[in-house]
């Protein structure tokens, strides 16, 4: 970074600590403080989550994926590595078929904080189409667990309509030969 960029932030410290004896010196000590409590922490992505709600399972629709537990807390929306995701907007990379050369989605239905678990929906992928430049899906009933982890990647894909079909635009490599 050069110099001229923390000039301001150094200023407002000469100001705010009211030292003047020898300023370097104190200059020097507090920006060392700064840049420890900076990295002691983590430098991945927080996670992040909306408005929850605490939820009986023998409540929801999809009360048979979690039978041992009680309660779970849904949230509105949830920000993860990177990802910002939305229920029933967002679909998540979570493989790919080598033999048929395509991938492999899921629905995002449901946000749960805790446990930390996405409810989503299976999504058959269809060919490759050229003039859409995009992956024709379908998405089926079914529900399904995801956990983070099972995501490849680092986006969300979302899907278009296009003639009564849904599409999801190939905007990055999910795998393959392409």
């Amino acid at each position: 970074m050069r110099c001229e960029a923390k000039h301001k932030w150094f200023k407002k410290l000469v100001f705010t600590l009211g030292n003047y004896k020898n300023i370097p010196k104190s200059l020097a000590a507090k920006h060392q403080d700064h840049q420890a409590a900076v990295f002691s922490g983590t430098l991945e992505k927080q996670e992040k989550y909306g408005p929850a709600r605490k939820v009986t399972v023998c409540e929801v629709s999809y009360k048979n994926l979690f039978t041992n537990m009680k309660y779970v807390v849904e949230v509105n929306w949830m920000y993860v590595k990177g990802m910002l995701i939305h229920p029933h907007e967002s679909f998540v990379p979570v493989g790919y078929d080598e033999k048929e050369d395509r991938p492999e989605f899921l629905f995002v239905v449901n946000i749960l904080a805790w446990p930390q678990t996405l409810v989503c929906k299976k999504v058959k992928t269809f060919e490759y189409d050229c003039q859409v430049g995009a992956y024709e899906v379908e998405v089926d009933e079914e529900l399904v667990k995801c956990t983070v982890d099972q995501i490849i990647g680092h986006r969300v894909v979302y899907a278009h309509d296009v003639l009564g079909k849904k599409f999801i635009a190939s905007k990055v490599c999910f795998g393959g030969s392409f």
